[in-house]
Formats: structure tokens, sequence, C-alpha cells
């Protein structure tokens, strides 16, 4: 019986080990945001130009969040660190006042819709190290006129660039795949 006891013991505390290893977002009261598993997130209280922070209460940040500054009208640049390697998901999306993006050479990862309709972007700086630009990245960003393509990228997803103003494309000889409709 000594023994039963004592393996539920080990069972409780190796519970407990599980909690205390997936502890709950890293949040101060104060702070425009938040971090969790090294991904970080914003809040409303964001608003202008920002540059986001490469830590948060001592955790590196290594990538942004799926929808982490969406549906955000008032952010109107934003300068990614250059610990982060991966953009999430509609990570920007609908962020209607943004104009200028700034990626650091450390971004290899750039999911869909991740600045999808960003009506006033007129600007995105692409990561030299951007191997993939998902679908709709871009959807719907009607002031971006211009694109500079790293030579990295070897696919663009589908609709990644439609309903944009393009004018001017670089594309390098790099890129084997445009999906669907990539850019009209």
């Amino acid at each position: 019986m000594a023994r039963e006891e004592t393996g539920r013991k080990a069972k409780d505390k190796s519970v407990a080990d599980l909690q205390t290893d997936n502890p709950k977002p890293k949040t101060d009261l104060h702070s425009p945001y938040r971090i969790d598993k090294g991904l970080i997130y914003g809040t409303e209280k964001l608003k202008g130009r920002v540059t986001l922070p490469s830590s948060i209460n001592g955790e590196t940040v290594i990538g942004i969040g799926n929808r982490a500054f969406a549906h955000n009208p008032k952010l109107e640049s934003i300068v990614i660190p250059d610990t982060v390697t991966s953009i999430g998901v509609g990570a920007f999306e609908k962020c209607v006042g943004m104009k200028v993006a700034v990626m650091p050479m450390s971004v290899t990862t750039l999911n869909e819709a991740a600045f999808m309709s960003c009506k006033k972007l007129i600007r995105v700086d692409l990561s030299n190290h951007l191997q993939r630009i998902a679908a709709k990245a871009f959807y719907g960003c009607s002031s971006l006129k211009e694109v500079d393509i790293p030579e990295p990228v070897n696919s663009i997803g589908r609709e990644a660039f439609l309903g944009c103003g393009l004018v001017t494309v670089s594309l390098p000889d790099t890129v084997t795949l445009l999906e669907d409709s990539a850019f009209f």
C-alpha cells in the first residue's frame, strides 16, 4: 500500500510539474504586450509607430502570434526585432492605419493573411531570409505600389498580393512557384 501512495504522490507531482512547465501567458497590466511560449501579442493600447521588444519579462520574443495585433486601426508602423523568425496567421490583419512594416533578416516564415487588408500600407521591407510568402499575405493592401521580393523566396501563395495597387514588382529567379492569382 505504501507503494501505491508513493506512486500516486509521484503522479500528482508530475502533474504539478507539468502545470509549472506551462504557465499562463506573462502579462504586465501596464504593458501593451503579453508573451506566450515566445510569441508576442499586443493590446489595444498600441498606437502610432511601434518597435516591438526583443524580450518581455526575461523571455525572448521568437515570433508574432496568430492575430497578435489584428484589427488595430491605430497602429501606423511596426518594426520587428531580430529575434523574431515567424509572423503568425493574420498577425497584422486589418490594421487599416498601418503604413510601414519593417522585417528583420531573421524572419523566415510569413504566414497566411499576415498583413491582409492593411489598406494604407505603402512600404514593406521583406526579410532577405524569407523563403515563402503565404496565401493572402498582403491581400487587399491597396496602397502598396511597389514590392521587392528577396532572392531566397521560392514560392508566392495564392492571392498573396491580390488587390494591391502594385505598379512595380521585383521578382527573383529563385521563385519557382506562383500560385493562383498571386498578383492579379
